[in-house]
Order: C-alpha cells, then sequence, then structure tokens
C-alpha cells in the first residue's frame, strides 16, 4: 500500500526542454534523413542471389536464342534435301544468320561421305588402282593407263543448288596439280565448271568456293544428282601419278548482299 501511495504521490517532473527552442533536436526528422540518405549494407547473400538470378536470365535468353538458331538451320537443311533453296523457304531472319554460322551441309566431312544426303561415293577410270578414302580425308591419285580420273559423290534425291556454293578443301602433293568440278543434273547433263583459281591446288590445304553462275544456262541447277572431281592426265592435264588431297565437300549459301544482286 505504501509503494502504491508513493507512486500516486510522485511529482510529475516537466519535460526537458532546450533553453534554445530554435535548436532543439526533432528526433523523427533525423530519423528520415537516416532513411533516405544513409541506406544499410546489403547483406552479401542478397548481392550473390540477385547476381544468380542475372545469370540465370542471361542464360535463359542464350538459350532461347541457340534453340531458335538451330531450329533454323534444321529447316534450312531440310529444304535442301526436298529439293528447295533455303533463301526462299526460310526468311529474311534466317538468312541474316548465314553469315553469322556455318550453316554449311556436308557430302564429304573428312573423307566420309554423308549418308543421309550422298547415295555412294567412288573413283572410276584411272582413279581406282591407287585412290583411297580415309577418315580424314579422300586420296585422289592417277595412273596413266587411259588418261580419265574421276572421284564421283552420287545424291540419294536430285538437288537444288541455285543461290548456293560448293566449298572443299584440298591440296597437291607438289603444287602443280589441277582439279576440276563436273556437275550432273537428273537429265544426266555434265558441265564443268572452269575456274582457274579453284583448279590449280597448292601444296598446303586452302579452302575452294565454286560459284556457279557461268554455268547456271548449260544446266538444270534446280535438279542435281552427282558431284565430280575430274584429275586424269588426259581430261585435265596433271602428269602421270599426281596426288592430290580432298577434304570436307559441302554446299553452302552464296554469301552475297541481297541489294546488291
Amino acid at each position: 500500500m505504501h509503494k502504491k501511495t508513493n507512486v500516486l504521490n510522485r511529482t510529475i517532473q516537466p519535460e526537458k526542454r532546450s533553453i534554445y527552442p530554435e535548436t532543439r533536436i526533432d528526433s523523427s526528422f533525423h530519423e528520415e534523413i537516416a532513411k533516405t540518405y544513409l541506406k544499410p549494407a546489403r547483406d552479401k547473400r542478397e548481392v550473390l542471389l540477385t547476381r544468380l538470378l542475372w545469370i540465370v536470365s542471361i542464360l535463359a535468353i542464350a538459350t532461347i536464342a541457340s534453340i531458335f538458331i538451330a531450329s533454323s538451320n534444321i529447316d534450312i537443311k531440310v529444304n535442301v534435301l526436298n529439293g528447295r533453296t533455303p533463301f526462299i523457304t526460310t526468311g529474311r531472319v534466317v538468312d541474316w544468320f548465314w553469315g553469322l554460322w556455318d550453316k554449311d551441309l556436308y557430302f564429304l566431312k573428312g573423307g566420309t561421305p554423308n549418308r543421309d544426303i550422298t547415295r555412294k561415293a567412288f573413283f572410276v577410270a584411272d582413279a581406282r588402282t591407287y585412290s583411297r578414302m580415309t577418315d580424314d580425308e579422300a586420296v585422289l591419285c592417277n595412273t596413266n593407263d587411259q588418261g580419265v580420273a574421276t572421284y564421283i559423290i552420287e545424291l540419294k534425291k536430285p538437288m537444288d543448288l541455285n543461290g548456293l556454293d560448293i566449298k572443299y578443301v584440298a591440296k597437291g602433293e607438289l603444287g602443280d596439280e589441277r582439279l576440276v568440278l563436273v556437275l550432273v543434273d537428273s537429265d544426266s547433263k555434265a558441265v564443268r565448271v572452269e575456274d582457274d583459281s579453284a583448279a590449280k591446288l597448292s601444296k598446303n590445304w586452302q579452302v575452294y568456293t565454286i560459284n556457279f553462275k557461268p554455268v547456271k544456262d548449260l544446266i538444270d541447277l534446280s535438279s542435281i544428282t552427282a558431284i565430280r572431281f575430274e584429275f586424269g592426265s588426259m581430261t585435265v592435264g596433271n602428269r602421270a601419278l599426281a596426288a592430290i588431297s580432298l577434304r570436307n565437300v559441302s554446299v553452302a549459301k552464296t554469301k552475297r548482299i541481297k541489294w546488291l544482286q
């Protein structure tokens, strides 16, 4: 009871105020300043989580872009196999990507024929004696018996080569050998694609590109059934036992700027 009385009888002290009212500190005002300008340091786990979310987002975008490009590439190859040109069927977006990614469709990868589009690859005439195939390359070697030596890549279905090029990698044993490309269409019409810059080989591996614009009126480019490589003594003037290495024969979209065509 005595304690209760003391509490009730205690004089309430007036709030202490600054003798200078104009300089009195308002704690609520200081709290607002602190919230605005003095942000607390971010927790390391929060920083790591934010970075992780950014990385996941970037990977997701890259994955979606890769799937789109890969799907377009499949569409290109399917259209080529069906005898249609990708330039017409795949649209402008995929057409733009041709210059950024490797979209080559191989007849011969290394020295191995692509069985999805190639019926058979074989040597004829003077080429049969010493020529051979390995996993890495086709070795073309003629003799002097007949003067005609040919390596033939025969396709399963006729292919439309309009707007496309043939690319291959080749070299000669001595660097003075010649290799001439011949196209055959579904009417068995054959035409030699004479290109001195591609026919004359060097001793080092080089990539050669053959464009068919010079022969487009001489053969049906929309229905090509075979590609031949001539390297005989009589047909291209090679010496007897000339040795040529050939690999990575492919078809690729002609890289020309549309508005200049």
